[in-house]
């Protein structure tokens, strides 16, 4: 839509300058009006960046424990798997020996 457009529509051209004029007097009268709810609204929203903040370390904070926890419990395994083997080959190395020593005292 162009500005010849936006004239029919609206009428004549003086009275869509009016509009325009008017407008933009009450967009830059808005923000003269709302400083100090501006300064008000921009304390909350430091303050919820500020949490937001907080709440991103805390989980990131999380996610590192649940890792670490993770890594431990796995550690723990492999202990006890690898304590399982060697105690099973000291078994069959013992139970080797005993064979080897019937077979002698025969």
């Amino acid at each position: 839509m162009d500005l010849q457009d936006i004239c029919k529509y609206y009428g004549n051209r003086k009275a869509v300058k009016r509009r325009i004029q008017s407008s933009a007097a009450k967009v830059s009268e808005k923000p003269i009006r709302l400083q100090p709810e501006t300064k008000e609204s921009q304390r909350m929203v430091e303050l919820a960046e500020r949490k937001l903040t907080l709440l991103e370390l805390q989980v990131d904070l999380l996610d590192r424990r649940a890792a670490a926890a993770e890594r431990k419990a796995k550690a723990e395994e492999q202990s006890a798997l690898l304590q399982a083997k060697t105690l099973h080959q000291q078994w069959r190395n013992h139970m080797h020996t005993l064979r080897m020593k019937k077979l002698e005292f025969l």
